[in-house]
């Protein structure tokens, strides 16, 4: 009589398992994650270039208002 053997994976099998598959995944995580810095390539320029721009407006809203409160007769800078 044969008996019908159905395999059952022992908790220390499934815990050796689930380290190796979370060891893999932060391998794969990692892998990933050298090339993530060509991203910032991109985008640090881009920053970069919108900060400038940022701080050229400020600096020409800042003359604009001058002359207008010169106009006026109000002097900010003497």
């Amino acid at each position: 009589m044969k008996t019908s053997f159905v395999h059952d994976r022992s908790l220390s099998e499934q815990s050796q398992l689930g380290v190796i598959s979370g060891l893999l995944s932060l391998e794969q995580f990692s892998r990933n994650s050298l090339t993530c810095p060509k991203i910032f390539l991109f985008t640090l320029p881009l920053l970069l270039l919108s900060f400038i721009l940022y701080v050229i407006g400020m600096l020409l809203l800042l003359m604009i208002l001058e002359v207008v409160l010169v106009s006026f007769g109000l002097y900010i800078i003497d």
